[in-house]
């Protein structure tokens, strides 16, 4: 029996807290969601909840848990330390982070922006051009928007672009 799942979720029988364990491992589980929440509003300790939640698994949801967290209603007391545990390990993995692509699409949209306002075109202009909405054009230019790669080179040819700086440093 994990131990984890029955501190947490004493109140399940034995059959109830095999369950919550099995579900925990498993994220296409129908009650994985549901059950990760509650144990990360329950626990605060990292070491504790990877027995109960692989950190892979926690790793690889961690976004989708925390927008489902806010929206369910429960205690969100917890939900900040987890996102600190979460970007910290994101920081000693070095994978790009939410802010990091972030700063990669402002970096992008600034071109994007630049090219639109050499041709003297409004937002609408460009949206009208590329056949696309005049807010999407808004938030690609501040960075607000994760576009496809058939957006971006759509936006790059109507604006004359041959080559995009993506802001990647080389090592």
């Amino acid at each position: 029996m994990n131990r984890t799942v029955k501190k947490y979720f004493w109140s399940l029988s034995d059959r109830g807290l095999e369950r919550t364990a099995q579900a925990l491992r498993d994220p296409t589980a129908r009650r994985f969601w549901s059950q990760a929440i509650t144990l990360l509003s329950l626990c605060d300790k990292p070491r504790e909840l990877f027995r109960a939640i692989p950190r892979d698994v926690f790793m690889q949801h961690w976004p989708s848990l925390k927008r489902r967290w806010k929206k369910s209603g429960q205690s969100q007391t917890n939900l900040h330390w987890w996102d600190s545990i979460y970007l910290t390990l994101v920081s000693k993995e070095k994978k790009v982070t939410p802010e990091k692509r972030s700063a990669y699409l402002q970096f992008i949209g600034r071109q994007i922006r630049k090219a639109r306002l050499e041709k003297k075109w409004s937002q609408v202009d460009l949206a009208e051009r590329v056949n696309i909405e005049q807010r999407l054009i808004s938030r690609v230019e501040t960075g607000k928007a994760n576009i496809t790669m058939e957006t971006l080179l759509k936006l790059a040819k109507t604006l004359g672009i041959e080559k995009i700086d993506l802001g990647l440093k080389p090592k």
